[in-house]
């Protein structure tokens, strides 16, 4: 994702129950982001992963994981 200035980013990784399985907080910098998340853990399933700034400000992204390694 691309953020246009310096800011600070809660990630969360929810299943479809709405559990939040996966939470990180993550300082930004203006430019392209590129993270990395250690999801080795969750069995295969459907997610919701949520990003929200300070200025609460929210977009969300649907992953599949197909396998119990990724």
């Amino acid at each position: 994702f691309y953020t246009a200035q310096q800011n600070q980013i809660q990630i969360r990784l929810s299943d479809l129950n709405g559990r939040i399985v996966y939470s990180r907080n993550v300082e930004t910098f203006p430019g392209k982001q590129n993270l990395e998340l250690e999801l080795g853990f969750l069995p295969a399933g459907l997610y919701l992963l949520s990003l929200q700034d300070a200025s609460q400000r929210v977009g969300h992204l649907k992953l599949v994981k197909q396998s119990s390694t990724w």
